[in-house]
């Protein structure tokens, strides 16, 4: 910064301060921004239950499932962003069926054994009010369930 002086601090001089401290104020304002840069979403996951994406279950077997925005490494949940006006769909409901709950989560219940592929779509709003428009897609694998019977054979014979 240049010096004050009784000789020649005019005009030209608090300009050339000012234009000093605007320019330390843009630095600051830089750092601002980087150290708090808000995250943004950048795509949709399926969390059923606890599990990301893919789920295992047996025939009668139900999991919830909730939509979660994921920031563009596809594994760290978005701080702060919420997701509205979920819409859940299933291509084949011979496999698993599908309720959509009012709080945005869905219920698939396994109906029987196969694979079946799961979507939602979304609005995202992230912590700054930024808003757009998602979709995530899961699988849902349906086993038979284990220790149980899972079949009956009667023979009929001739009596004798």
């Amino acid at each position: 910064m240049r010096s004050r002086t009784h000789e020649g601090f005019g005009l030209i001089d608090i300009i050339w301060e000012l234009e000093e401290k605007l320019e330390r104020l843009e630095r600051l304002v830089h750092k601002i921004i980087r150290e708090l840069h808000l995250k943004r979403t950048f795509n949709l996951g399926i969390a059923f239950g606890g599990t990301m994406n893919t789920v295992t279950e047996n025939v009668g077997q139900s999991v919830i499932a909730t939509a979660v925005p994921l920031e563009a490494d596809g594994t760290t949940v978005t701080p702060g962003a919420v997701v509205s006006n979920q819409v859940w769909s299933v291509p084949d409901s011979t496999v698993v069926s599908l309720v959509s709950n009012s709080d945005g989560t869905a219920t698939f219940t396994a109906v029987a054994v196969g694979t079946a592929a799961v979507t939602v779509t979304g609005t995202v709003t992230d912590q700054d009010g930024t808003t757009a428009s998602f979709t995530g897609t899961g699988t849902i694998t349906v086993s038979a369930p284990t220790g149980r019977t899972s079949a009956l054979s009667v023979s009929f014979g001739v009596p004798a």
